[in-house]
């Protein structure tokens, strides 16, 4: 009874064990079975997986939009376009990538370079960029091979001011469209106050200069006149009205200055030209009235001579003082005409001018010589006075040939001192263009650096590809004609990694 329960007690250890060792290979069989032949759940993680983006990429993109300005108006804003034609750019650089349960994350920072105003001429204007971006994008769909997401960043910006021709690749240092060259002021305006006011006061200063030479020589012209000094007179005067232009001249281009400026806080200079003008006249009037004194003595003169050749019975001493008072106003008019016509030559009195201021004693002395005519005894004085009075007008027409021809000489000499003169406002004023074109031209020389903000919606396709919708907006930007902002749509092509 002992051996045979012993017997079975071995027996069903055996059948334990063999139960136990039995049951262990099936495990691992199905095990391996289902190691082999994944569920369906499985098989989709392992899908997603697959498509997620991990560790560090680099990129190569490029992007094609427009600029766009917006302008407040009437309580709203309108939304423009300055530039025709495309932006273009390229961009290369890094960035690094997780991907949770949900959505990728995303940080990359690019170095760009563009083109502005493709299209629109022949000339485009170069642009750079850095740019810092954050990414996040959702997973669509089971697989995860599409991501919509949006993109967040920051940047700088750098614009230059070089018009790059496109056909020869010629850079010709030109300011871009819709800034202008500083007024020298030829063309386009200027709106720095500092500037401007620089620029008004070198014209004040030279308004002054010339006025006050103006007013000095008009003074000497009057004075040689009034002693009688003709020759040095006309030669003041023709200083005069010389330097009176070259005030005019400082007024004009002070006045264009200011005109040709968009900027309002400058103050405008005092420019009296009235007075320079004053100065100039007076000349005319003091010679005038000069002349009309000299001609009211000879009108007396003459007037007596008629009063003594007229008496009802003249006695032979009564004429003969009446015809050498005509004789001596004959004379001094006959001066006094030369000296007239030889100012109406050099343009210091008009012709009309010089026949109003002698007709008076003209007039009295025909009248003198015609009584003589008349009072019979002294007919042959009156015919010798008229024989000198043809003498004289010999005498005046020789005079004024050599009036005339030394006019013409003053004339030729005044035209070449105004031809000079404007010859040397001409050069001050391309010297001055010059050095506005050349401050310009430094200017353009340096790049503007302009802060940025980006805002945008992206796409994911795969782990290598995607594609981008960003609005990129430009700080501090007071270049006239560029946009404030712009708009693009943008490839880009990740690699590397895993």
């Amino acid at each position: 009874m002992t051996k045979i329960t012993g017997q079975m007690q071995n027996k069903a250890i055996k059948l334990i064990l063999a139960t136990s060792l039995i049951a262990s290979f099936s495990s691992v069989v199905v095990a391996a079975e289902g190691y082999k032949r994944p569920s369906s759940d499985n098989k989709t993680r392992l899908d997603s997986t697959s498509n997620d983006i991990n560790g560090v990429r680099f990129l190569l993109g490029a992007g094609v939009g427009t600029g766009v300005s917006a302008t407040s108006e009437n309580g709203g804003f309108t939304l423009s376009t300055p530039n025709a034609g495309v932006d273009a750019k390229l961009k290369l650089g890094t960035g690094i990538f997780t991907t949770t349960r949900n959505s990728t994350l995303g940080l990359q920072a690019t170095i760009g370079v563009g083109a502005n105003s493709l299209g629109a001429s022949s000339n485009f204007n170069p642009q750079y960029s850095l740019n810092l971006d954050f990414i996040q994008a959702f997973k669509v769909g089971a697989s995860g091979y599409v991501k919509l997401g949006y993109i967040l960043g920051a940047g700088l910006a750098i614009r230059t001011h070089d018009n790059v021709n496109s056909g020869s690749g010629n850079v010709s240092n030109a300011v871009v469209s819709g800034a202008v060259i500083r007024p020298g002021f030829t063309s386009g305006g200027n709106d720095n106050p500092d500037e401007i006011s620089a620029l008004l006061k070198t014209y004040k200063s030279q308004f002054d200069s010339a006025a006050n030479e103006a007013k000095a020589s008009a003074n000497s012209a009057r004075t040689y006149f009034q002693n009688g000094d003709l020759t040095k007179g006309i030669s003041s005067y023709n200083q005069a009205l010389s330097q009176q232009q070259q005030a005019a001249n400082a007024l004009r281009l002070a006045t264009a200055a200011s005109n040709n400026t968009t900027a309002r806080s400058f103050v405008m200079p005092t420019f009296d030209i009235n007075s320079v003008n004053a100065a100039v006249t007076n000349v005319k009037s003091t010679v005038l009235n000069n002349f009309a004194s000299q001609v009211s003595n000879v009108t007396t003169t003459a007037n007596a001579a008629n009063a003594l050749a007229g008496q009802t019975n003249p006695t032979t001493d009564a004429q003969q003082q009446a015809s050498e008072k005509l004789k001596q106003a004959s004379s001094t008019l006959s001066t006094i005409s030369s000296n007239l016509l030889q100012l109406q030559n050099a343009g210091v009195i008009t012709s009309a001018e010089n026949t109003n201021t002698t007709k008076p004693a003209q007039d009295a002395i025909t009248i003198a010589s015609n009584t003589l005519k008349t009072t019979g005894t002294i007919g042959a004085q009156a015919a010798q006075i008229a024989d000198l009075n043809r003498q004289l007008s010999d005498l005046n027409k020789t005079a004024a040939d050599n009036n005339k021809a030394q006019a013409d000489q003053i004339a030729a000499l005044q035209q070449r001192l105004i031809d000079m003169n404007q010859q040397a406002i001409t050069a001050a004023q391309k010297e001055k263009d010059a050095q506005n074109a050349l401050a310009n031209r430094n200017a353009n020389n340096t790049p503007t650096v302009l802060p940025t903000a980006k805002a945008g919606l992206i796409a994911f396709f795969g782990k290598h590809q995607a594609v981008s919708l960003e609005y990129q907006y430009y700080f501090r930007n007071t270049v006239q004609g560029m946009a404030s902002s712009d708009i693009s749509l943008n490839y880009t092509y990740y690699f590397g990694g895993k």
